[in-house]
């Protein structure tokens, strides 16, 4: 992570996904990181009442959860919830090695029986299932 970036740490559960080093806290406070990896360790860790697909040809990530449908695309600044747009704190993008980095606190609290709390005290971004 860059000197000048403020690094944060992501809690699946009270276990650290490898989430491929990208996990830093912009200057408006939102968590951007590699979100699947995210995402993965979530339907690992117990109850699946989500699901998420990732079109690599469009770079867009697609969460169905309950009644909720949300779309992150590279380049886009808005994340579409259920068709509607919903404004987020820069564009998702693809590195080089091919992993898609987004606002992670933007796209996680769409899914049911989930909370996503940050703790600036300690740099942590904690993501816990609550049922």
């Amino acid at each position: 992570i860059a000197e000048d970036k403020l690094y944060c740490k992501v809690l699946v559960k009270g276990q650290e996904p490898d989430t491929r080093g990208v996990r830093s806290v912009n200057k408006n406070g939102s968590i951007w990181g590699a979100v699947m990896c995210i995402l993965d360790r979530m339907l690992g860790a117990g109850k699946d009442d989500f699901t998420y697909t990732y079109d690599e040809e469009k770079q867009s990530i697609t969460l169905k959860s309950g009644d909720v449908t949300a779309v992150a695309t590279a380049g886009h600044t808005h994340l579409l919830v259920n068709g509607q747009e919903n404004l987020m704190d820069g564009m998702p993008y693809v590195t080089p090695e091919g992993i898609f980095v987004m606002e992670i606190n933007a796209l996680v609290p769409y899914i049911q029986h989930t909370s996503c709390q940050y703790d600036e005290k300690v740099n942590v971004l904690r993501v816990d299932r609550i049922i």
